[in-house]
């Protein structure tokens, strides 16, 4: 998975104190907007830039407030990075990531961004060990974010691991499931978004299996037989 690195846009290492989440990854959003969908990829960078000097400036925090960030063109940005304490949602900043869509209320994650999410997932479970779980920021303050579109997309399951086994990848499971008999067929393109989550929950509850939409030891011994 490739992550922009702080150091593209001129950051040093996060002065952040060390912390080692291992519960989840908690969705945030940004309230107002920008519209970044219909932007450039250039506007998103401009964007996360403003986001960390706002945080700095105004809130006076030692660096950008999120773990990660993902924009709607499926970028992954670096804030805090990994095994650092974040100022994301109070009372959990040390035990859960956190990561941003570039995103308003109203607006409906791209399907590169939630392919860019689900990667993440698995990522830090992965290397870090950070559990699976997934939450938005209104689990834990009194706030609308990561309001009610992305809310409901969580609630949902949409924002999900790729898989419990690491030896699917997506293209794979896409072919796996149009031999099944998905309908419509599922483009073979390797984006795990909502489309290919929506069709492992299809196969797992035509074979009475909880439908999770993860590609655990069950669906993956049916699926892959």
């Amino acid at each position: 998975m490739d992550i922009i690195k702080r150091s593209f846009f001129g950051w040093p290492v996060s002065a952040a104190e060390y912390a080692n989440p291992t519960l989840g990854l908690v969705i945030h959003y940004d309230g107002p907007g920008q519209n970044l969908s219909k932007k450039t990829h250039t506007e998103c960078v401009k964007y996360w830039k403003s986001v960390r000097k706002f945080h700095v400036g105004t809130h006076g925090w030692s660096d950008i407030g999120y773990s990660y960030g993902v924009c709607p063109h499926g970028s992954l940005f670096e804030g805090r990075g990994a095994l650092k304490q974040q100022a994301a949602q109070q009372g959990a900043n040390s035990t859960w990531y956190s990561c941003s869509l570039m995103l308003g209320d109203g607006e409906k994650p791209t399907d590169a961004q939630i392919a860019s999410v689900n990667n993440l997932i698995d990522y830090l479970h992965e290397k870090y060990g950070n559990s699976k779980n997934v939450k938005g920021h209104k689990d834990f303050n009194s706030t609308d974010c990561p309001g009610t579109i992305i809310y409901q997309l969580i609630k949902d399951g949409i924002f999900s691991s790729v898989s419990s086994n690491p030896i699917v990848n997506t293209k794979e499971l896409q072919i796996a499931l149009n031999k099944a008999g998905r309908t419509p067929k599922l483009k073979v393109d390797g984006i795990h978004g909502p489309k290919t989550i929506l069709a492992v929950k299809w196969f797992q509850r035509k074979n009475n299996l909880s439908p999770d939409g993860i590609v655990g030891p069950k669906t993956y011994a049916l699926l892959f037989k």
